[in-house]
């Protein structure tokens, strides 16, 4: 473990390092993988890296520059979100101050770092206003951009990114971070039984968060699904409240849904936050149809992320589903 807590994903640590400790850093990086695996850690490791006063590659976590970076008070580490109410990056407010920002040299340090989060939430617009600092940056700036999906950035900007993947994490590593932060070992078994190779949610999920309930109903939803029972389906997903919670349900289902379709074809299965549900689903449905439904869960997904109204989104995707499997 260092000081920034990041628990796995040694190769990517790795590789930053090396390209920090040769000079040979890209100007615009990508770290892109699901949600809880520690994009934001590692994107804020790579900020601490790039102006720790020891000069090797990682941050030593105790020199002046490093100090602030962990406590997110550094004057050249920015960290750029969306200001809207959607949730979605403007260009006029969220991106036009960056690009002129960014040709101001440094505070105090060697590098002025930019980490913009959830590159997902950028339209098109956004990420081609971004796309002409990428192709022509300033000697003395480092973008880092973060998004769950790859996808989600457009090819022109990944062309000019270097990217990296934050993958599972193994479970005796979750383990010694669950025991780290203070949990018992029957408690870090429960979280990784219910998101195996995510510390992240594992922690959520024992903090009694969101996440807790999330898994809850994603649960009723699988099992409305394997006893038919339409009305509870639709009953479940009316009870979605806002945007976050059911983007995040979406994100559990689908990965129950991609257990069941390993499961259904006879593959070694992954195991996810309703292994169960996953093996009941893989026995009442094809796994055709269950393809269908993940794909339905995506869409709907992105159809939030693009303003649909939540109510209309998520009880169109209730009947989608019930169609399907029905």
């Amino acid at each position: 473990m260092d000081n920034f807590h990041i628990f796995g994903n040694e190769y990517v640590k790795d590789k930053l390092s090396t390209m920090i400790s040769k000079d040979r850093i890209i100007p615009s990086i990508l770290i892109y993988g699901e949600k809880g695996l520690g994009k934001s850690t590692m994107a804020r490791y790579l900020a601490a890296a790039l102006n720790c006063e020891a000069h090797n590659g990682t941050p030593c976590g105790v020199c002046r520059s490093c100090q602030m970076a962990l406590h997110s008070n550094h004057p050249d580490i920015i960290f750029v979100q969306p200001t809207s109410k959607s949730g979605l990056y403007r260009v006029k407010d969220d991106i036009r101050p960056v690009t002129s920002d960014a040709y101001i040299p440094p505070n105090e340090s060697g590098k002025k770092v930019y980490i913009i989060e959830d590159a997902e939430k950028l339209n098109e617009e956004c990420q081609n206003a971004l796309l002409k600092i990428f192709e022509e940056p300033p000697s003395d700036t480092i973008f880092i951009l973060t998004a769950e999906n790859k996808q989600s950035v457009l090819e022109t900007v990944l062309s000019r990114v270097f990217s990296f993947e934050m993958r599972p994490v193994e479970i005796s590593d979750s383990l010694t971070f669950l025991k780290e932060k203070g949990f018992s070992e029957q408690q870090a078994e429960e979280a990784i039984s219910a998101f195996p190779s995510n510390p992240g949610r594992q922690l959520e999920y024992l903090n009694g968060g969101d996440v807790f309930d999330e898994v809850a109903i994603s649960k009723s939803i699988i099992d409305a699904v394997c006893q038919k029972n339409e009305y509870e389906l639709l009953k479940v997903f009316a009870n979605l409240t806002s945007r976050a919670q059911a983007e995040n349900v979406f994100d559990i289902l689908a990965l129950i849904l991609g257990s069941a379709v390993e499961i259904s074809t006879g593959a070694n299965a992954e195991k996810c936050s309703y292994n169960e549900g996953a093996k009941s689903l893989a026995k009442k449905l094809t796994s055709d149809k269950i393809v269908k439904i993940y794909e339905s869960v995506n869409t709907a997904k992105k159809k939030i992320h693009g303003y649909a109204n939540l109510a209309v989104a998520t009880s169109a995707l209730a009947a989608q589903i019930a169609e399907i499997a029905f």
